[in-house]
């Protein structure tokens, strides 16, 4: 028996391997088109910054984060551009399976060191029905999966109570994305004040790191920064340029476009969200972060669909556990089977509510089913 399920696994991870070597083939494709990839966004807000430009200016497609990531990549504008696109994909797919890897820890504890075999066929099942965000992540050249590694190694350490390394890890990943931000409500509606005080310390100094390089200039380009998305995006009213759409704001707006053009819609929404997180968020830990990551896309300012990474350790830990335990209630199972209908729907048919109704569904099975892997600690 054993040797037939290590054949399969084989199998398994030989085809996985192709499908890699497809979506790097397609990621090729895009980054050669005459307008690039996201990726060139932040390779020219790079060479902006250690040039004296204005990393907020002029690109191809405009770069929307903190400078921390274009002083991080700068390094790759030494290597032959024909191999940046391939070192980038590599990474990303580095982070991804990273980010398994300690999922699997969390949903089979008693397995240390190597990745659970058993593990191998739910986990290539869920990488299928989330396909359709992993390829928009890979083939736009995002740093999601980076931004996701991150937020799981946060929450590994912070379960281990090592919560400095927690710290830097949040840090890290809020520099790089403002999203993940949202997990320092999570430590402060938990109590952790400590950790959650390091963990904002440590986002302010990674997004001042670049003062190293251009000096006073930085606090210039975080005006700019301030101005042309910050403020745009809170207080934005216009229409979307992507047909996907989950946040409660823009769930009004498609409910009622008079509501839509309400100025304060997005403010509102966001302190509604997290009032209902103040009051979950006793939870237990592992159901608690996927809450958190999932709500910031019901508040996030921007629908995208490679944003949907935040939904994963939610949506995967929660399958992970109907898949070992196999005790679910038939409200629970019902539930899931309708969460995954919505998402893969919705990854289809991408201007509908469709996935709006697949977090909220998540974000209620997430307080309704509690993730307590055998051996796991709480």
């Amino acid at each position: 028996m054993n040797s037939s399920l290590s054949r399969t696994n084989r199998w398994i991870v030989g085809g996985l391997l192709l499908v890699f070597a497809v979506l790097l083939f397609q990621t090729y494709e895009k980054a050669y088109r005459p307008e690039g990839y996201d990726l060139n966004a932040y390779l020219y807000a790079s060479r902006a910054l250690i040039s004296g430009g204005d990393p907020y200016q002029d690109g191809t497609f405009p770069y929307i984060y903190p400078l921390f990531l274009a002083m991080l990549i700068a390094p790759l504008l030494a290597i032959p551009a024909f191999a940046i696109p391939l070192i980038w994909f590599l990474l990303n797919a580095a982070a991804l399976l990273g980010s398994a890897w300690i999922l699997a820890g969390f949903a089979y504890p008693e397995e240390r060191g190597r990745f659970p075999a058993d593990a191998v066929l739910p986990f290539t099942c869920l990488f299928v029905l989330l396909l359709d965000s992993i390829q928009n992540n890979f083939l736009n050249g995002q740093v999601n999966f980076v931004v996701l590694y991150l937020c799981l190694r946060f929450l590994r350490d912070h379960r281990d109570g090592r919560d400095s390394r927690a710290a830097i890890a949040l840090g890290a990943a809020t520099a790089l994305k403002i999203l993940p931000g949202i997990l320092l409500f999570f430590l402060l509606f938990r109590g952790r004040f400590r950790t959650a005080f390091l963990a904002a310390l440590w986002t302010i100094a990674f997004c001042l790191l670049p003062w190293l390089v251009v000096g006073n200039r930085l606090w210039g380009y975080y005006s700019t920064y301030a101005h042309q998305f910050l403020a745009r995006a809170a207080w934005a009213t216009g229409p979307k340029m992507s047909g996907i759409f989950f946040s409660v704001s823009e769930f009004l707006g498609y409910l009622s476009p008079a509501l839509g053009k309400w100025r304060f819609l997005r403010f509102a929404s966001a302190l509604f969200v997290l009032g209902v997180l103040g009051k979950k968020a006793r939870i237990p830990l592992l159901n608690a972060f996927g809450l958190f990551l999932a709500a910031a896309l019901l508040i996030s300012p921007k629908s995208d669909t490679h944003h949907l990474v935040l939904l994963y350790p939610g949506a995967v830990l929660l399958s992970l556990n109907w898949y070992r335990n196999r005790r679910a209630s038939t409200v629970t199972t019902g539930l899931l089977v309708l969460f995954w209908m919505l998402y893969v729907l919705g990854s289809v048919w991408k201007d509908s509510p469709l996935t709006f109704g697949a977090i909220v569904v998540l974000t209620y099975l997430l307080t309704r089913e509690s993730l307590s892997f055998r051996g796991s600690r709480q």
